[in-house]
């Protein structure tokens, strides 16, 4: 591991500020989050997401008193993606609540699309995985997690969209060629199985089926789109419909419109409300569990 050549991590941290319970707003009436150290989200952002994006996403978190972590892989651990990489990049973050002296804190994860979703699916593994050895990272009191647009396919079809949108330099010639290759990759889908890996290691051929059988059991919330071009909502049906037989409680808001990772500024109230709501909710079975 430590061979790879993996970048240090660029993140960024909110702390909560002083919330006064004469004002009536933050958690003074809440019990979930009395007498007990502020909850942390770790945000995992989406393919060339910017801090200046998730920190409309961490406002809301630290509007109700809670830290947040933010972070985004870079581009080209996902556009090519290397699951070594991953792994180290998956500890790292798991490691950052040690080293912000958080351990104690209940923690949450908001995750973007297969950007964060990629990460997420290591992150878990070391949580609940002996085989990962993930040592005092198992020991990490995670509430719940939160998807937003995610997760999606790993086919062909899925990648060569996520590269034309996030392709913001090429001129009009690479944007024509990624426009042909995502019109061959659909005619293509029609003729060649499934079954047929496209060259995708391992680790990204079985992505969607280790997210159907992920190994926490803590709730999640599942935010997606029916107008998502690129997270095909019946996808993330199968995943929640996965999940709830493995007994998990699972939440999933199901918009008719609203683009990729788009949800928050198509559906504003809505979006903030769900998110307070299931995180608020987790708490509160903490509560009952001590």
């Amino acid at each position: 591991m430590a061979d790879l050549d993996v970048p240090d991590l660029e993140y960024h941290v909110t702390f909560p500020t002083a919330i006064s319970t004469e004002s009536g707003d933050g958690n003074s009436d809440n019990p979930a989050l009395s007498d007990r150290k502020e909850p942390v989200v770790i945000l995992l952002g989406w393919l060339g997401c910017e801090d200046r994006h998730l920190s409309k996403y961490s406002a809301i978190y630290h509007s109700i008193g809670f830290t947040t972590v933010r972070y985004t892989v870079p581009r080209e651990l996902i556009l090519m993606p290397s699951p070594a990489k991953l792994k180290v990049v998956a500890r790292k973050v798991l490691e950052l609540v040690f080293d912000l002296g958080l351990e104690e804190n209940v923690v949450f994860f908001h995750v973007f699309s297969n950007g964060g979703c990629f990460l997420y699916r290591y992150i878990t593994q070391y949580l609940h995985n002996p085989a990962y050895e993930g040592g005092e990272l198992a020991s990490i009191k995670v509430g719940g997690c939160v998807f937003d647009s995610a997760p999606c396919d790993t086919d062909l079809l899925t990648h060569i969209k996520v590269r034309n949108r996030q392709d913001k330099t090429s001129g009009l010639f690479m944007r024509i060629v990624y426009t042909l290759l995502l019109l061959l990759g659909t005619l293509l889908s029609f003729f060649v199985p499934a079954s047929w890996s496209w060259n995708i290691p391992q680790d990204l051929r079985s992505f969607m089926s280790d997210m159907k059988s992920d190994p926490s059991r803590y709730p999640q919330l599942f935010l997606y789109s029916k107008e998502d071009p690129v997270c095909n909502w019946r996808k993330v049906d199968d995943v929640v419909e996965a999940r709830r037989k493995k007994y998990v409680e699972v939440q999933q808001v199901c918009w008719e419109t609203a683009p990729h990772c788009r949800l928050l500024l198509a559906h504003p109230d809505e979006y903030i409300q769900n998110c307070k709501d299931f995180v608020q909710g987790c708490l509160l079975n903490f509560v009952d569990e001590d």
